[in-house]
Formats: structure tokens, sequence, C-alpha cells
């Protein structure tokens, strides 16, 4: 947040609104800190990262999957984003951690080929960009057992930490 010219209060007021993204199921705290971590590295608004964030984890989600795909997942479009460029490596990982990838690159960009891709001159941005929108389409995943399992935890984490930090 300081290289980006932001306060410190700014970057409470982001960790607060990641907690909050985190009670969503497919995402925790955790995972969701180190994804905003990826994604500002190269180059989001904290905010545009969050979005990023609660869009995969809600497609994830869709299809069974948990935080630490979403962590797979935001690794790869953060090495997309960095080289410029959409591989089919990249894609085959996304593919397994985020099954509905394939529905969704149709939706945002007619095809479902990585090839395809690089000969429309999509940019890993364009394509980080443009499956979150896609993603912001479809329904959204209510909270089960689970998930209130895996937030009562990170919740207790966070507790003993600022129990620790008073102490």
């Amino acid at each position: 947040f300081e290289t980006a010219g932001r306060s410190i209060k700014d970057a409470d007021a982001e960790l607060e609104a990641l907690r909050k993204s985190a009670l969503a199921p497919g995402l925790d705290f955790e995972q969701a800190v180190k994804a905003s971590i990826r994604l500002q590295g190269v180059e989001y608004s904290a905010e545009a990262a969050r979005k990023t964030i609660e869009e995969m984890a809600n497609a994830i989600a869709l299809t069974g999957g948990t935080a630490e795909n979403l962590d797979s997942v935001t690794v790869q479009f953060s090495q997309m984003i960095a080289k410029g460029k959409v591989l089919s490596q990249d894609l085959r990982i996304v593919q397994e951690n985020m099954p509905i990838i394939s529905k969704l690159m149709q939706q945002a960009f007619g095809t479902r080929n990585a090839e395809a891709l690089q000969n429309m001159g999509i940019s890993g941005r364009e394509f980080v960009d443009k499956i979150t929108a896609a993603a912001a389409t479809l329904p959204r995943v209510e909270g089960g057992i689970k998930n209130a399992i895996v937030n009562a935890g990170a919740s207790a984490r966070q507790s003993l930490a600022a129990l620790g930090d008073a102490i």
C-alpha cells in the first residue's frame, strides 16, 4: 500500500474489506490476503484485486472448490498478467482448480482455446479482467457448514493474534 501512495489507515480498511469478503464460500482470510498481495504485485488496485478474488472464489465454490484452489488460480492469473499473455500451460492449471473457466472463456471471448486467445492478441490482464466480468454473472454460492467452520477457524486465529499483540 505504501508504494501505491496509500496510508496505514487505507491498509486497515482494505484488510477489513478482505475479512468481510472471506466470509464467502471458496475463500478464507489467509488466501484472500495472499491473493490480494499477488494481484497488487502486478499493478491491480486493492479494490480491483478484491473484486477479482471475490468473483473467482464464487466461481470455484460453484464447482465445489476451496480457498486452496483459489490460491492456485490467483498464482496463475498473476503469472499471466506478468507475462502479458495467456499460455496453455497456465490455463491447464486454472482448469484443474476452477473447472468453470472454459464456460467463462467461451462467454468472455467466444473460445475455450489458449491459442485462439493468443491469435486474438488477448493480454494476460485483459484475460483476467474479462474472466472476472464473466464470473460476476454467475449465481452466488451460499455458505454452508464447511464454510462456517473455515471462517470460525480464521476468526479464532485472528482473535488469538490480537490477544498476543495485547499481551
